[in-house]
């Protein structure tokens, strides 16, 4: 393949384990496993080396002419409008895949002139992706109509959750460990719930934010029925959660679009509690394949834990009807979309169907 064909993929991507730079490591193995060849650049900690990250960033754009924009926050408001600029001045074209769920929101609380330099940008690119209806929907508000859809994408692994007749049961959160993500209510309903049910174990996987991480061991020091299980690599994911009785992420985080943990969670069937936020009901039906709570409340943790754990016919209700959900989540069906779009907008790639 001649290097005229390459795409340049900028963001995050995992190792270390973010949801972002986990959704990106599916992203480039999907690519490569329909013969699109990438130039990787990873934005992890792009700040602390940002002349550097500038220089390789231009330079590639330039070369290749083609760029995937898989970016958080922090980078999209500098790399979309350079994207803009290189666009105008060399002919370089891009796509958009924004994490998380507030982009529009984003968008209106910039400068006036910012906003308009980045709507400019945003309508410039081939493609915006969006993990959520209601982000799409708000973008379109802006008069942004080159976006679709295109929820959090993971891989199956086969791993399908059971009931388990044991009399232990394990009760899973997964993600980054904040308070952001709920971790201290969720600490505070286990010491409630260990009172009246002595068998129950909560396992804590995920990277512990460094600011939290002397709180986080002295809220759980002495216990015997929380522990910090470490942090679960990208593989491993959908095996832990099809081993839990339950699976909980009772989020307040502000930002949150389609957590990837909750992709993961449809796969295996594992039944959820998650707390209700901006795009929670495009995907999780209350009652019907999940279990929906609202966020800050200790007393919900409680009571829908000790609830499905003591309704078995529930709890298959809600695995069965969870897995339908993973269908739409699969990343070789949005991988073949964006190359069938790429070629749509007369990008130059070679991949398996050329």
């Amino acid at each position: 393949m001649t290097d005229k064909y390459k795409i340049v993929f900028i963001g995050p991507i995992s190792p270390p384990v973010t949801g972002p730079g986990v959704k990106n490591k599916e992203l480039i193995d999907s690519f490569k496993r329909h013969g699109i060849e990438l130039i990787e650049i990873n934005s992890l900690g792009w700040i602390k080396k940002i002349f550097n990250f500038f220089f390789i960033v231009i330079k590639n754009s330039i070369k290749y002419k083609h760029v995937v924009l898989s970016i958080s926050k922090k980078g999209r408001f500098t790399l979309i409008p350079l994207m803009y600029i290189l666009n105008i001045l060399f002919d370089v074209k891009y796509m958009l895949l924004p994490a998380g769920g507030n982009l529009d929101k984003e968008i209106n609380k910039a400068l006036p002139i910012y906003k308009l330099l980045f709507i400019k940008s945003l309508k410039k690119s081939s493609k915006i992706y969006v993990e959520s209806k209601s982000l799409r929907d708000g973008l379109k508000n802006l008069k942004i109509n080159n976006v679709e859809y295109m929820p959090n994408p993971r891989r199956n692994l086969n791993f399908k959750w059971k009931y388990n007749q044991s009399k232990e049961k394990h009760i899973i959160f997964l993600s980054k460990i904040k308070p952001e993500k709920g971790v201290v209510l969720l600490i505070e309903a286990a010491k409630i719930l260990i009172s009246t049910n002595k068998h129950l174990k909560f396992l804590f996987y995920g990277p512990i934010d460094p600011l939290f991480e002397d709180k986080f061991y002295l809220l759980i020091k002495e216990t015997t029925f929380i522990h910090y299980q470490g942090i679960s690599k990208p593989d491993q994911v959908q095996e832990i959660l099809s081993k839990a009785d339950l699976f909980i992420l009772p989020t307040m985080w502000k930002n949150e679009g389609l957590p990837g943990v909750l992709v993961e969670a449809s796969f295996s069937g594992v039944p959820m509690i998650i707390s209700r936020f901006r795009a929670s009901e495009e995907f999780i039906e209350n009652e019907i394949n999940g279990i929906i709570i609202e966020p800050g409340s200790v007393d919900e943790i409680v009571n829908s834990i000790s609830r499905l754990l003591n309704s078995e016919n529930l709890l298959n209700k809600l695995s069965n009807n969870f897995k339908k959900l993973s269908a739409e989540f699969d990343v070789d069906i949005h991988i073949k979309k964006i190359i069938s779009d790429m070629h749509k907008y007369d990008w130059k790639i070679n991949d398996e169907k050329s």
